[in-house]
């Protein structure tokens, strides 16, 4: 944890991407080695994906969004490829923050050789304290 500040009043930061699991944390407050007192607060996802279950080839692209992503995130990724073959074709794509909770993102079929099959795409936030979440993803079934 960092923590800064001066005689009267400190501010300490817990660093999400050190334990990187939802539910109920817990932080002891101590100061020369007195206990102060304890701060608790549930760390909660409450996303929404919207992407297409089915696309065509001849589309081009499919366009995948999530609502809800806390507003202190600064980039959000989609990190794109086919199942076929594993990751071989995986491409990061840079999110476009469309409103204050909203990011969007859109994935172009020729990147992947124009196949058809499944396309996976996950979603990572990333924000300002270095932490870095998987918060989603969908799976899209192209076809001719």
């Amino acid at each position: 944890m960092n923590a800064h500040g001066d005689q009267d009043a400190w501010k300490g930061t817990v660093v999400y991407s050190k334990h990187s699991k939802t539910g109920r944390y817990i932080t002891h407050i101590y100061s020369n080695a007195t206990f102060l007192g304890a701060w608790d607060y549930d760390v909660t996802h409450s996303t929404l994906v919207k992407a297409p279950t089915t696309a065509k080839i001849s589309s081009g692209y499919y366009d995948i969004s999530i609502e809800g992503v806390p507003s202190n995130v600064t980039l959000v990724e989609f990190p794109a490829w086919t199942l076929n073959n594993g990751q071989d074709d995986i491409e990061w794509i840079r999110g476009e923050r469309v409103s204050s909770n909203k990011w969007q993102a859109r994935i172009s079929f020729n990147k992947h050789n124009n196949e058809s099959g499944v396309y996976a795409t996950h979603i990572y936030a990333h924000d300002a304290y270095g932490n870095s979440l998987g918060i989603g993803g969908a799976n899209v079934n192209v076809g001719n």
